[in-house]
């Protein structure tokens, strides 16, 4: 082909070739993007994935100690109290007339309590009166007893004088005419029976006046008798505390008949009416404090006697006192706290200045305690088709994991079917939509 042919044909390639190149320029643009998109698709959903196990909360098991822990809420106390009960006088119900606010401090021997004693008071005066009388009867039956005796002896010795006379006059019968010696001796036998009625008569007045004197002295006796047992009921009608401690009153429930769950039931006061035997206060002793606690059925089941339980004072933050069980009443209802398990007493070693009773107090009481076992949050611990699961973190999602539950507490639990090291998450998955089925 000639020079000029080719010159000819040379400009009609030109544009064809440009077109292809830019045709090639485009595709490779729309490929980058693609790809670019793709990458970008890719890299979102990679991170996607691996922020949703982010967004659930996770614990990783770990071996541990559990503690099986129950709780208790009730109020300090004192410890053994001393129970003043109203007294038992001739069946009668006492009024109060004096008692002590509770919570009032006291000590040995104070007055807590103090009923009406004017009935008290009229026996004893009347008691009194009837000794200071049977004393003056007593004088008067010894004044008369001796007179009488007085009496007695001037007419006895006056009697034995006539027969001494009359026995004078006999021993003349053998001088005298036998109408006089006749007469001597019927005089001598008149004056022996008249001594003999005087002896007779004088020992019966003796009798009588000792008689006499024996009735006053029992009356007085009575009489003293009946002042002390006064003295006594008035005594009885004042109750003083037997230690140091404070006043506790117990609730008002003489006269009543009918006590349904729930009624108020007022503590006794000044004026009220105690039954004989009952008891209207209590004074523990401050020197062993304790906290009277009311357990749940759950808790009352395992809580026993001697177990060791901390307890938190109410009004103190950040403080902790040791405890032990000092006993434990089963399930019981109460018609004064229904619904209300038995109490639960727990006594606090030692004491401090801080602590008061009436003050609100939390236990937590220590059942048990495993060491060295996988445990997991409480809150991990799911129920899934009437078993018990957990949900492990494999890869970038969660999935379901039956486990043995070897012991439940309050915030642990112990488990076994599943490896140390194990993620598991600690809300349910399932409601976030993030379980791989």
């Amino acid at each position: 082909m000639s020079a000029d042919t080719a010159r000819a044909v040379a400009p009609a390639l030109v544009p064809y070739r440009r077109r292809s190149r830019r045709r090639w320029l485009w595709a490779a643009v729309t490929a980058a993007v693609v790809a670019g998109g793709a990458a970008a698709a890719w890299y979102g959903w990679r991170a996607w994935q691996s922020a949703a196990p982010a967004a659930i909360p996770t614990f990783r098991i770990a071996p541990g100690t559990v503690r099986i822990v129950a709780y208790a809420k009730g109020t300090l106390q004192g410890g053994q109290a001393d129970r003043l009960l109203a007294p038992s006088i001739g069946g009668a119900m006492p009024r109060i007339s004096f008692l002590l606010p509770a919570g009032t401090e006291v000590h040995a021997g104070e007055v807590v309590v103090r009923f009406n004693t004017g009935q008290e008071q009229f026996q004893l005066a009347k008691a009194l009166d009837a000794a200071q009388a049977a004393r003056a009867n007593i004088a008067a039956a010894r004044d008369q007893a001796r007179a009488q005796a007085i009496q007695d002896a001037y007419s006895l010795q006056h009697a034995r004088f006539e027969v001494q006379l009359a026995k004078i006059a006999v021993r003349q019968n053998p001088l005298l005419p036998v109408l006089t010696a006749r007469q001597n001796l019927l005089t001598l036998r008149s004056a022996r029976a008249e001594l003999r009625q005087w002896e007779r008569d004088a020992a019966k007045r003796q009798a009588s006046g000792r008689g006499m004197i024996a009735i006053q002295l029992a009356a007085a006796a009575k009489a003293q008798s009946q002042a002390a047992a006064a003295r006594r009921h008035i005594a009885a009608m004042t109750l003083r505390a037997a230690r140091a401690g404070y006043v506790a009153i117990e609730p008002d429930t003489s006269g009543m008949m009918d006590i349904f769950p729930g009624m108020t039931v007022q503590p006794y006061h000044v004026g009220a009416q105690a039954s004989p035997g009952t008891v209207v206060a209590e004074i523990p002793d401050l020197s062993e404090l304790r906290v009277r606690a009311h357990l749940g059925e759950a808790g009352s089941a395992y809580v026993a006697k001697g177990q060791s339980a901390e307890v938190q004072i109410e009004g103190l933050p950040g403080r902790v006192f040791p405890a032990r069980v000092l006993r434990v009443s089963g399930l019981q209802g109460n018609v004064f706290s229904p619904g209300q398990s038995e109490t639960c007493v727990l006594a606090l070693r030692g004491s401090d200045p801080a602590l008061r009773p009436g003050m609100d107090a939390r236990a937590r009481i220590v059942l048990s305690q495993m060491r060295h076992v996988l445990w997991a949050p409480a809150e991990a611990l799911f129920r899934q088709n009437g078993k018990s699961i957990v949900y492990v973190r494999r890869g970038g999602a969660f999935s379901p994991q039956p486990v043995k539950v070897l012991r439940q507490g309050a915030t642990r639990v112990a488990i076994a079917g599943v490896a140390a090291g194990t993620v598991i998450a600690l809300s349910n998955p399932l409601a976030a939509g993030k379980a791989q089925p």
